[in-house]
């Protein structure tokens, strides 16, 4: 997929991507790029983005944020825990198994899952979902690449992210030279519905420079 980004920038034409942007796994695409084509890409941008071979980082991390989770989101932790995406061969079947977890994705459900689910306009493609998965066991660990990036990285990640939890985005500023990390506290997976305002004001900045 990051050879994907390339032979985009060849037809367009680019001398450099002025500006390349990742959430989650596009993030882990995103990073790929910059890994690979250090001289292509000015600025990065990595929204609460998976790193890989982060594992030993990223599972304790993650069961710890589960833990804190109120009551109330017990059965939404259950679910995730017992989550088996690779075997779920139908989309309704993906979507039905993402919806009994999708409120963990927020720091605060009661107020940005409908904003959230808004944004579902067609079902959870699970070829696509478990060919994702298939294909991160492929791939070498980007966490011994991170000095290999050039660019301008804003690392942004919710305080309250489950799935891309804060100590992987640190570890990604960490190993990035020329890199800014801001946390967004009461936010999760999605700082682009739960802190518009300040997602919108740290791009800005992002961008006007």
């Amino acid at each position: 997929m990051a050879q994907d980004v390339e032979s985009l920038r060849l037809y367009l034409e680019l001398d450099t991507i002025d500006h390349l942007a990742g959430h989650s796994n596009g993030g882990c695409i995103a990073l790929w790029y910059a890994i690979r084509f250090p001289n292509r890409v000015r600025k990065l941008l990595l929204l609460d983005a998976q790193l890989l071979g982060t594992a030993h980082i990223s599972e304790p991390a993650m069961a710890a944020v589960l833990d804190a989770r109120p009551e109330k989101d017990k059965d939404a932790v259950a679910a995730f825990r017992g989550w088996r995406p690779l075997e779920l061969r139908t989309d309704e079947e993906m979507a039905e198994s993402l919806n009994a977890f999708l409120p963990l994705y927020l720091a605060n459900p009661e107020r940005d899952l409908a904003a959230f689910k808004a944004g579902f306009t067609n079902l959870p493609q699970a070829a696509c979902i478990t060919s994702q998965y298939a294909a991160e066991g492929q791939h070498e660990d980007q966490i011994d690449h991170l000095g290999e990036v050039l660019a301008e990285t804003l690392i942004i990640v919710g305080r309250h992210d489950f799935i891309c939890p804060v100590p992987v985005s640190e570890r990604i500023a960490a190993g990035i030279r020329n890199s800014t990390l801001e946390v967004l506290e009461d936010c999760g997976h999605m700082p682009f519905i739960e802190k518009k305002e300040k997602f919108a004001e740290i791009l800005r900045k992002l961008c006007s420079v």
